[in-house]
């Protein structure tokens, strides 16, 4: 399963980083095509993404949900480090949208 991180958006704190369950991973081969590859136990307990690259993920998140002015289900990919956005489509199954947290002030 894929690691379940929880952040708060206004100011960017990882509320919640659990590490999902990951026995194995596809990864790209050379000739083109994936390959599916069995985790070490280092690999399989080892949090995938950076506290730089969630910070990153949240940002992109911020921008595309406001440009299509709607929040958005966005598959991304990650390769060497750099983050890629695949695809953005409109989130249909949160609504009705929950109210927002009240402010601290």
């Amino acid at each position: 399963t894929a690691d379940n991180i929880r952040v708060e958006t206004r100011t960017g704190e990882i509320l919640e980083y659990e590490v999902g369950d990951q026995q194995s991973a596809v990864r790209a081969t050379p000739e083109g095509g994936t390959e599916t590859v069995e985790l070490d136990s280092t690999d399989r307990t080892s949090r995938v993404l950076t506290v730089e690259q969630i910070q990153t993920l949240v940002d992109l998140g911020e921008k595309i949900g406001a440009l299509f002015e709607n929040p958005q289900d966005i598959e991304w990919c990650l390769d060497e480090g750099e983050l890629y956005v695949v695809q953005s489509r409109p989130i249909t199954s949160l609504f009705p949208l929950p109210s927002p947290l009240p402010d601290d002030d």
